[in-house]
């Protein structure tokens, strides 16, 4: 790559090095000029105002009278100053002694713009320290003052200013010339011969007579045309040395376009490249993603079939230790009764609706059950709203006539289980349900089946339970402490009952209970014992049960239970709820409401006139 451009802020000159001359010098001869031109301009020192510096040139040039502006780089800073000084003089030109002629204007004018020009020379020289640049804007300012002051000269002194400024790079140019060491002394050469022209033409125009002689005789030589020789000579030479820094710098600045555009070029190149890889790379984890992604999904295909496999298989042991404790609490798979459905459509034969009585129908002349008569019962609702674990038992008998056939032994209340089971399972609760007669025709039912299929029907609900507490449950189905297998049996149910607090509430639905081979009293003693045990905690159990009595197996004596160890305030309790014989009245009835609002999921409902 090319090397790097040189700074324009380099220094010329080091620290109280000599220019050209040495300090002493140049002090020496400054000095010695000065007293010349003042004896001759008949000043003293003291009432001589000369400029030390930029600001006191630019001060004296803005004081002078001229017709138009000065051009110089110095006015240009301070161009309020100048036009001030520009306007005061156009006022006083028009009378008085300040009248200048044209000439005279050019003549300033030309002063003016050889010190522009000669400032960056200064400036350059000035960094030297020292008096260098003092003596040189005194020297400038002494002529200055000279060419002011004499009115009458020639046009050599401004002829030769015109071609100096001429070759006078500006201060804007000399700031970007580098410092190079021919530079440097060709500089400290032309600031040595501006000073000696400016002197030598200062003294030239203070010399009225040596003026006339030369004008005599036109061939003879005049110093400051000497001095003005060689400055040309030097300026020509500082021309063409940065002209050909100009052409290196140009030749260098080429170059390292060139390099940096081939380094961009490489770069171009580099980045189209890597680009493309990253192209190449991005399809590649595309690819890959898009594998992973088609991995992924087989995987957690595979894992959910496993997972269904898993399930299957904990499903299928659990139903096989399901299967296996049906068994052990010997329920018939066969058993009928745990479907309400079923034995509500018997229920709708026995006891169908009717709308108006019929002498041809005797069941027609008796009251039947229906559901908002039922529900509106106050055990019920009692039962149903009590905030914790309660039994409602319903009791009540059956006249001969009341059935839809004689030699039927149903109940009139069982329509009231159904309503209970139908209702609350519609509502999405729990319900557990057994009834005792669930045929035409139906056998007794030995009274540890009915529990053993409530505990069945509940484990049917989630037969996972078993994984953890099998081994527990048949410990308590074999534990000889109990008094009765009812007992024991109710024990077990607590036990079961327990693993669904979640679900808040369970309910438990028995129907025809006088239909067990068990007495009616062993049982509902020991649901009594179960809804006590369970009023201490937040988990509900509410058990409905209802029984014929017209057998004289039906009476339950709840009474003889003891306050002290049974929560008898949770039992409600409605017996001798009996059937009876419409009056006159209620059999005049155009229409009676249906014992079945909905029909069973296997039969019709039946209306009969």
């Amino acid at each position: 790559m090319a090397s790097e451009l040189p700074e324009s802020s380099a220094q010329w000159f080091e620290s109280c090095s000599s220019v050209g001359k040495d300090a002493e010098t140049t002090t020496r001869e400054h000095e010695s000029f000065k007293k010349r031109v003042l004896r001759a301009l008949k000043l003293k020192e003291r009432d001589a105002e000369l400029a030390s510096s930029r600001e006191g040139i630019q001060k004296q040039l803005s004081e002078i009278p001229t017709e138009s502006p000065i051009s110089s780089s110095l006015v240009i800073h301070e161009l309020d100053s100048a036009t001030k000084a520009h306007d005061a003089y156009q006022q006083d030109r028009a009378k008085g002694h300040k009248k200048v002629t044209s000439a005279v204007q050019h003549r300033l004018n030309a002063v003016a713009q050889f010190i522009g020009g000669f400032e960056g020379i200064i400036e350059k020289v000035a960094s030297a320290g020292g008096p260098y640049g003092e003596v040189a804007y005194q020297t400038l300012s002494i002529l200055l003052m000279v060419v002011v002051n004499k009115t009458k000269n020639d046009t050599r002194v401004v002829e030769h200013l015109e071609e100096v400024k001429k070759l006078l790079p500006t201060l804007d140019v000399w700031r970007d010339i580098y410092p190079n060491p021919t530079m440097r002394d060709l500089v400290a050469e032309a600031y040595q011969q501006v000073l000696a022209f400016s002197r030598a033409a200062t003294e030239y125009l203070t010399r009225f007579w040596h003026r006339v002689y030369l004008a005599i005789n036109p061939l003879a030589t005049v110093q400051f045309e000497d001095v003005a020789t060689s400055l040309h000579k030097t300026l020509a030479e500082i021309n063409a040395v940065a002209m050909l820094g100009l052409h290196e710098a140009s030749r260098t600045i080429k170059q390292t376009v060139l390099s940096l555009k081939t380094d961009l070029d490489m770069a171009r190149e580099q980045a189209a490249k890597y680009h493309q890889e990253l192209l190449q790379q991005a399809e590649q984890a595309a690819r890959e993603r898009q594998k992973l992604m088609l991995q992924n999904d087989e995987l957690n295909s595979q894992i959910e079939q496993l997972k269904w496999e898993e399930e299957r298989r904990e499903r299928q042991e659990d139903l096989r230790k399901l299967a296996a404790f049906r068994e052990l609490l010997g329920v018939d798979p066969e058993l009928k009764g745990t479907h309400f459905p079923s034995v509500k459509s018997v229920l709708m034969d026995v006891f169908p609706n009717h709308q108006k009585f019929s002498p041809n129908v005797p069941y027609t002349a008796y009251l039947q059950l229906h559901e908002a008569y039922f529900k509106g019962l106050s055990q019920y609702q009692q039962w149903l709203d009590h905030s914790r674990s309660s039994l409602l038992f319903l009791s009540g008998s059956t006249h001969a006539e009341g059935r839809r056939f004689k030699g039927f032994t149903h109940c009139w209340l069982s329509p009231a289980a159904i309503y209970i089971a139908e209702g609350l399972t519609r509502r999405g609760c729990k319900v557990a349900y057994f009834s005792c007669h669930p045929d035409l025709e139906s056998t007794y039912v030995p009274g540890d089946t009915v529990l053993s299929s409530i505990i069945y029907q509940i484990l049917e609900w989630r037969p996972e339970i078993l994984r953890n507490k099998e081994s527990q449950l048949q410990q308590t189905f074999a534990s000889g402490h109990h008094r009765t297998k009812e007992h024991m049996l109710v024990d077990l149910l607590g036990e079961v009952l327990l693993e669904f607090r979640d679900l808040g509430t369970v309910y438990i639905v028995i129907d025809r209970l006088d239909r067990c081979q068990s007495k009616i009293d062993n049982i509902g003693d020991e649901l009594a014992r179960l809804i006590t045990v369970f009023g201490s905690v937040e988990f509900r159990i509410k058990i409905a049960m209802v029984a014929e009595t017209s057998g004289g197996q039906g009476n339950w004596h709840w009474t003889f239970l003891p306050e002290h160890e049974y929560a008898t305030d949770r039992l409600f309790i409605k017996q001798d709820w009996n059937q009876r014989r419409l009056t006159p009245m209620e059999s005049a009835l155009p229409r009676r409401p249906s014992i079945w609002s909905t029909p069973s999921s296997d039969q019709s409902t039946q209306t009969v006139s």
